[in-house]
């Protein structure tokens, strides 16, 4: 839930792109933390901040798609099925 409200200022502050590669970095850090995570603090800190991230890519996908493909096309992108 905060990854979601904090993309929200983040995107009027430093923009989409910068938002989504900040979220990636974010998201592949955590990953690589979770491969050296050797205690429950770690998972923890692990769990918190891939939510976090998590949260923020998913707020970031329609607001991506209209920025790169246009509002024509973000309806057709964002429903046909994967």
């Amino acid at each position: 839930m905060a990854g979601r409200l904090l993309t929200g200022f983040a995107i009027d502050r430093i923009g989409i792109r910068k938002c989504m590669a900040l979220c990636f970095v974010l998201l592949i850090s955590d990953f690589l933390w979770l491969q050296m995570a050797g205690n429950a603090w770690m998972l923890y800190l692990f769990a918190a901040i891939y939510g976090v991230a998590h949260g923020a890519y998913f707020t970031l996908m329609s607001p991506m798609a209209a920025d790169l493909f246009g509002i024509a096309s973000h309806g057709t992108i964002l429903g046909s099925p994967s």
